[in-house]
């Protein structure tokens, strides 16, 4: 990708980048999960290094998933069940 590696990308290449809609970035946003950002101004702009980061951790959290943890529906965070058990 040459100088997009480092340099910075606005909403809508971030979202091309990371293969999701703009809303669903939006949502992530709300709940505070998004991507590392900067702010110029009024500007907000993603660095693709960020990006590959942020989507690095939500691969590791599926697979936390897999291995035994929930989510839970209302929060989004990981609950680990323990001898049938929420903690």
């Amino acid at each position: 990708m040459g100088g997009d590696e480092s340099g910075f990308f606005d909403t809508r290449r971030a979202t091309d980048c990371l293969g999701l809609s703009h809303r669903t970035l939006d949502g992530y946003s709300v709940s505070g999960e998004e991507p590392a950002f900067h702010r110029f101004g009024n500007w907000v702009r993603n660095r693709r290094l960020d990006l590959d980061a942020w989507a690095a951790q939500r691969r590791a959290a599926a697979e936390a998933d897999r291995q035994g943890a929930m989510r839970s529906k209302r929060t989004g965070r990981l609950r680990v069940t323990v001898r049938g058990r929420c903690c």
